[in-house]
Formats: C-alpha cells, sequence, structure tokens
C-alpha cells in the first residue's frame, strides 16, 4: 500500500530569465515501511525533493498524497498539524534548542499540540536510543552522538507514520553514525515506520530497500534490493 506518492511534483523559483527548475514533474510512489533513499550530486534537487514530500515546502505544481490526503490542497494552518502529528523530521543539523533539556527537546512535538505525553513510549525511546541517562542534560552537555540520538527521540515521540532524515549521520563520525543509521533502521523495524533518507555516503544508501538517485532535478536511476 502506498503511504506517500508525488504526482508530477515540479518546483521552480525565480520567474523569466532568471528563473531556475528544481525538480522536474517527478513521479513516486512509497510503500509502508519502506526504507528509501534519495542520493545524488550537491544541488540535484533531492534536499527540495525531500522537503516538498514532509510538507516543508509548496511545490509549483504537482500533487503530494499521503495515505490518499492532499498534503497541499490543505489549508497551511491544517497542514502544520498534519505535519507534527504524521511525520518525524531527523536533519544534519541537529535542531536543538540550547535552553531545553533533552527531555523537552524531544516533548516539543506533543506540547506545540497540547497533547498528553505518554511517560511509557517516552520510556521506552530513551531506553532504545541509549539517552535514558541523560534525558535531565542540555543539548551542549551531550556529545554529537547523543544529540542525534534525542533528535531521533523527538522525530518519534508523537508515532509518526513517515520519518524523514536528511543527511542524519553527515556531522558525526564513522562509528557514530553507523550507530544512528542502526537505530533508525531498528525504528523502521520495530515500530513500523516509513524511512525516508537522502545521504552522500554510498554504505548508507546500499542498506536502503529502494536507492533513487536523482541528477539535475529529475529521476536518474533507481535501485531496488
Amino acid at each position: 500500500m502506498s503511504v506517500l506518492a508525488c504526482e508530477q511534483l515540479t518546483r521552480s523559483y525565480g520567474q523569466g530569465e532568471a528563473k531556475v527548475t528544481a525538480l522536474h514533474a517527478i513521479t513516486i510512489n512509497i510503500e509502508a515501511g519502506q526504507f528509501v533513499v534519495f542520493t545524488g550530486p550537491s544541488g540535484s534537487g533531492k534536499s527540495t525533493l525531500l522537503h516538498l514530500l514532509g510538507g516543508l515546502d509548496a511545490p509549483t505544481a504537482g500533487r503530494v498524497l499521503v495515505e490518499g490526503k492532499d498534503l497541499y490542497a490543505m489549508p497551511e494552518k491544517h497542514r502544520s498539524v498534519f505535519r507534527r502529528q504524521t511525520f518525524g523530521f531527523v536533519f544534519q543539523s541537529f535542531n536543538l534548542v540550547p535552553v531545553l533539556t533533552a527531555e523537552e527537546n524531544i516533548l516539543m512535538p506533543l506540547l506545540l499540540d497540547g497533547r498528553k505525553v505518554d511517560r511509557g513510549w517516552l520510556d521506552k525511546l530513551a531506553h532504545m536510543l541509549g539517552i535514558a541517562d541523560r534525558m535531565t542534560h542540555l543539548p551542549g552537555q551531550l556529545s554529537g552522538g547523543q544529540q542525534q540520538r534525542v533528535a531521533i527521540a523527538r522525530a518519534l515521540i508523537n508515532r509518526p507514520r513517515i520519518v524523514f532524515a536528511d543527511e542524519p549521520t553527515g556531522n558525526l563520525d564513522t562509528a557514530t553514525g553507523n550507530e544512528v543509521l542502526a537505530l533508525l533502521k531498528q525504528s523502521v523495524a520495530e515500530l513500523g515506520n516509513t524511512l525516508v533518507m537522502i545521504t552522500h555516503d554510498p554504505a548508507i544508501a546500499a542498506q536502503a530497500e529502494r536507492r533513487i538517485r536523482v541528477v539535475d532535478g529529475r529521476l536518474a536511476e533507481e535501485v531496488i534490493r
């Protein structure tokens, strides 16, 4: 079953002679539970594609369907709430609030919606990610790997159906990056998430079920394992 799809997705910037098209009429179907990686050179459009699929930007043309719902047909305020409740995001820069503890950072998506905290779920994530003894620490008191684990917990706290990860290991050393990738894959396997990731690392890309190469805003190649 398709959990995420886009049809003729196009994104352009500027007007007239200054117009640049970052994505050219891309169509993709992603099934529930898949681990999909987008690869390609810098400037190829893969981050633009991820942002459009995740509701972080608006397409110039085309549609994004999440379990059949047209993401960009929603009013912006509705889309923002839907995004928080349906998606989780992990970025290369951890994007943690420096004055909040690890626990407060993790709970932010729930607090923004005024939703009740499931302490059992929070504890499970903290133990699964190996940060149970770091929950009262500020980001500046954590290592890079620990900060990324907090970011992953924040992405998973709302039990998202889809997790988007943009170079989540890019700021980490190889060993820590491999641990973070293993945790993301574990979340897909144990929690039933769909994982959509951007990476430049061929070793990471090789572990995905689907590898989709983006070049000059177009789908250039797809490998299914």
